[in-house]
C-alpha cells in the first residue's frame, strides 16, 4: 500500500468511529428522554428499559463492527501488552541508570535534602 491509501483507508476508520460515536450520544439522550417520560407517565413499569435493550444490542453489534471483538486473549492485546511492559521496563533501567550516574556525594546531598524537606520531627514517631 502507498502512502495515499494508506491515508484513505485512515479516513475510512477515522469516519466509522465517528458515526459509532455519535450513534452512542443519540441512544444516550433518546434512552435518558425515554426514562423521563416513563418515570413521568407509569412509574410502576420500567418500559424504557425493554428499548434500551434492544437498542443496546445495535449499539454492541456497531461497536464490534467497528472495533472488533475485544478479546484479551488475542495476539493483537497479547502484542499491545508485551510492548507496554517493554516501554515500562525500559523506563525504569533509564531511572535506575540516572541515579547510578549520581556519585555518593551527590546521593548523600540528596538524602539530606528530602530530610530537610519532611514537615515532621524525628520525635512524632513511637
Amino acid at each position: 500500500m502507498n502512502e495515499e491509501e494508506l491515508i484513505i483507508k485512515a479516513k475510512k476508520k477515522v469516519k466509522k468511529k465517528k458515526e459509532f460515536y455519535t450513534h452512542l450520544s443519540i441512544y444516550g439522550a433518546v434512552i435518558f428522554f425515554l426514562f423521563i417520560l416513563n418515570m413521568l407517565t407509569s412509574p410502576d413499569f420500567w418500559w424504557f428499559l425493554i428499548v434500551a435493550g434492544g437498542w443496546g444490542i445495535g449499539i454492541v453489534g456497531h461497536y464490534m463492527q467497528v472495533f472488533g471483538i475485544p478479546h484479551p486473549s488475542g495476539k493483537d492485546w497479547e502484542q499491545d501488552a508485551l510492548k507496554k511492559e517493554v516501554a515500562k521496563l525500559k523506563e525504569e533501567q533509564d531511572i535506575l541508570k540516572d541515579e547510578e550516574r549520581l556519585d555518593l556525594e551527590d546521593r548523600i546531598n540528596l538524602k539530606d535534602y528530602r530530610m530537610d524537606t519532611m514537615d515532621y520531627d524525628d520525635e512524632e514517631f513511637v
